[in-house]
């Protein structure tokens, strides 16, 4: 009976264990862009957009090394870029959740200049975590492509 039970979960599994292996095939996490990478960052605290503006703040920074490529400096919604005639090398994007005491979910969103295809990446900051800055993704440039991992 036992070895019946576990012919049927391993049948009713199959197929996304099959699915698993076949996305082990595909690009990870790259976007080929030859005039460079915008990414954006939005929130949301569980109503309307103008509401999570005024309840939360966070910013995006973008360093190499220890050197600063670019920060957010908006009243809306974040926004950071890697250029195209930027050095190949690794960046790294930082959030910071900067003012407001709500829970956020927020959602990063990175797109080629020329392109519509997103990848997004998505997380939260809980209310009490006021002034913590996260180290969230690597991004490495290496000609016109970008991977991104996640830290």
């Amino acid at each position: 009976m036992k070895s019946l039970k576990f012919a049927l979960i391993v049948l009713t599994l199959l197929p996304f264990i099959t699915a698993c292996d076949d996305n082990d095939q595909l690009p990870r996490d790259t976007i080929n862009s030859p005039n460079g990478l915008i990414i954006d960052l939005e929130w949301t605290t569980g109503g309307s957009a103008t509401q999570a503006l005024d309840e939360v703040d966070l910013d995006l920074l973008l360093t190499s090394g220890v050197d600063l490529v670019d920060e957010s400096e908006s009243a809306d919604f974040e926004r950071v870029r890697i250029e195209n005639f930027y050095r190949d090398g690794s960046y790294i994007l930082s959030i910071t959740y900067f003012d407001g005491i709500s829970n956020v979910d927020f959602s990063v969103f990175l797109r080629g200049t020329s392109s519509t295809s997103n990848i997004v990446v998505e997380s939260s900051f809980s209310g009490n975590e006021q002034g913590l800055t996260i180290d969230y993704l690597e991004i490495v440039k290496s000609g016109t492509t970008y991977t991104i991992n996640l830290l």
